[in-house]
């Protein structure tokens, strides 16, 4: 074998090895995301709950005033909900 057919045959393993690294690292990407998906998907709706149960008590009498706090809890939680979906759907679309 000549050192050029040598180098051609190194070149094109090197290419195959390179595109099954990108492949591994894209299915792993993928299994992290949707883990981390239905991890957070069901996190996400019992926080929403508890701060419904602390919202109510706030308007107990003799309850501190944790009303702000709530409302700034909801508004965390509906950013986190819109990052998740289009963490989602971006996994989604690399799947097609």
């Amino acid at each position: 074998m000549t050192s050029t057919s040598i180098l051609h045959k190194a070149n094109q393993r090197l290419r195959v090895l390179s595109n099954r690294l990108l492949e591994v690292r894209e299915f792993e990407r993928c299994a992290i995301t949707r883990d981390l998906h239905e991890e957070i998907k069901h996190a996400l709706p019992l926080i929403t709950l508890s701060l419904c149960e602390l919202g109510k008590q706030a308007g107990l009498p003799d309850a501190p005033s944790c009303e702000q706090q709530v409302t700034d809890s909801f508004q965390i939680l509906d950013q986190a909900f819109r990052q998740l979906r289009a963490l989602a759907s971006d996994a989604r679309s690399y799947d097609a």
